[in-house]
């Protein structure tokens, strides 16, 4: 299996694991654990579009919008 099919599919794994925390309805909880939420969801959304502009070849922007991926 390929490396980035590993990647993908532990981020399939991981957000389909998060999509049933609370399952589906709306909870109260620390703020905390809403920050980290919002925090996993806008990296899978970055990763998403890194990988869309890998595969179209614009390497140097995946870079560019990858960076926050590491940094944060």
């Amino acid at each position: 299996m390929p490396l980035e099919s590993k990647y993908a599919e532990l981020v399939t794994d991981v957000s389909r694991f998060a999509g049933t925390v609370g399952g589906g309805e709306l909870v109260e909880g620390p703020r905390t654990n809403a920050e980290i939420m919002g925090l996993f969801d806008r990296c899978k959304s970055t990763f998403g579009a890194v990988r869309m502009l890998l595969h179209y070849d614009f390497v140097h922007e995946a870079v560019l919008l990858g960076r926050p991926l590491f940094t944060e």
